[in-house]
């Protein structure tokens, strides 16, 4: 039986695809690497069709019309900067640049958020924007979208996996997940070459990389450039 991909913008979809593709003992070898210039996993390969990649807005008409598929939904939960900034800079091949406002702003207008025009009517910058939703995280949009999609009505009709975005940002985590993801759906892994994988996509990945920077910044180094969303990430802590 096929196994659904159900992605969150931004949320290495693609990624996990190649990954069980690559991975699944029923499936043809697969030698070749994802990764375009942004590190995101855009590129073709030779798909095996085990594994189908559902995009973000097509994900709640899927699940409507469906009954008994298997499926993997990726979550935000308490990842919102890291998705936040993924999303900005790797969805859609976007490449926003992340230490300008004006670019981010353009990249939220272009997806019909209406953040922007909410920062413009309270007289806020896009820094001080994400600035009170850090604060606020429970009522952030990031949060309430994500519960939304937890809440899409067909999944209670298909065998669901939810998998947060977290275990992405964690070798071990992540290879338990297509562990488990295996176990419950039947399929056989060979995960021999998994650091090999995994060491690809982070040194491909500039968010992940960069996600230490706030701890560093926060334990004195100020001499590290911090991009819109961290800095704003880190004003929320102090005011």
């Amino acid at each position: 039986m096929q196994t659904y991909i159900l992605n969150v913008s931004g949320g290495h979809g693609h990624f996990l695809q190649w990954l069980l593709d690559r991975s699944c003992v029923d499936t043809p070898a697969i030698d070749t690497l994802p990764f375009n210039h942004l590190g995101a996993s855009h590129k073709t390969y030779e798909q095996s069709g085990h594994f189908i990649f559902i995009d973000d807005l097509d994900t709640g008409k899927f699940l409507n019309s469906k009954i008994g598929k298997n499926a993997v939904m990726i979550t935000i939960e308490d990842e919102i900067l890291y998705w936040e900034r993924s999303c900005l800079f790797r969805a859609g091949n976007a490449g926003t640049d992340l230490f300008d406002e004006k670019s981010i702003e353009e990249f939220l207008i272009k997806q019909s958020s209406t953040f922007p025009e909410y920062c413009k009517s309270k007289g806020l910058s896009i820094k001080d924007g994400y600035m009170y939703a850090f604060k606020n995280v429970a009522q952030s949009g990031a949060r309430l979208y994500d519960n939304d999609r937890k809440k899409i009505i067909g999944i209670k009709n298909n065998n669901v996996h939810f998998l947060p975005i977290s275990n992405f940002l964690d070798r071990q985590k992540l290879k338990k997940s297509l562990i488990d993801i295996g176990k419950k759906f039947k399929f056989e892994l060979d995960l021999s070459n998994y650091d090999e994988a995994y060491g690809a996509f982070y040194h491909s990945n500039t968010i992940l990389q960069t996600s230490k920077n706030i701890e560093l910044y926060l334990a004195g180094d100020t001499s590290i450039k911090l991009d819109v969303l961290q800095q704003a990430y880190v004003d929320a802590q102090h005011n």
